[in-house]
């Protein structure tokens, strides 16, 4: 049970340190807000609904809309009214932002090979089946404290 406990508040830990380097590597927008950007540039609709960013982040709906809000500010994302749903409110990505997605993918990708150095394919693998496996823990677990 104590490895139970320790890997619980390891992954907050972790969590927070990879905000960090993640802020500083972006520079211009905290990792959050790169990741908002990078579900929209990847969702369909190709303009999705807070509703859908939010259960595809695992963030409540109102972090969605403050982070959509900062990129509106910034010129990366645009709020427009859903098509079908006047009341729901979907994010669309501008120029800036398919401009800075582009130019930053090396970058990125450089990143992403620095931040999983040292891990083999099949560790990168159990690790991915691992956070897998405790998502669907923490989904089932919500559904039962709601």
């Amino acid at each position: 049970m104590d490895d139970k406990r320790f890997l619980f508040g390891y992954l907050f830990s972790v969590s927070n340190k990879l905000q960090v380097v993640g802020d500083l590597f972006l520079g211009e927008m905290t990792a959050k807000q790169w990741l908002l950007l990078e579900c929209i540039a990847r969702q369909s609709p190709a303009h999705p609904s807070l509703t859908q960013l939010s259960s595809t982040i695992g963030s409540s709906r109102q972090n969605i809309k403050q982070l959509a809000l900062k990129l509106q500010s910034l010129g990366y994302a645009r709020i427009i009214p859903a098509e079908d749903d006047r009341r729901e409110v979907c994010v669309a990505l501008t120029e800036k932002a398919t401009e800075f997605l582009s130019s930053r993918y090396l970058d990125s990708t450089e990143f992403l090979n620095a931040l999983f150095e040292g891990l083999s394919p099949a560790e990168i693998d159990a690790t991915l089946h691992t956070l897998k496996t405790l998502d669907a823990n923490v989904h089932r677990l919500h559904g039962e404290f709601v």
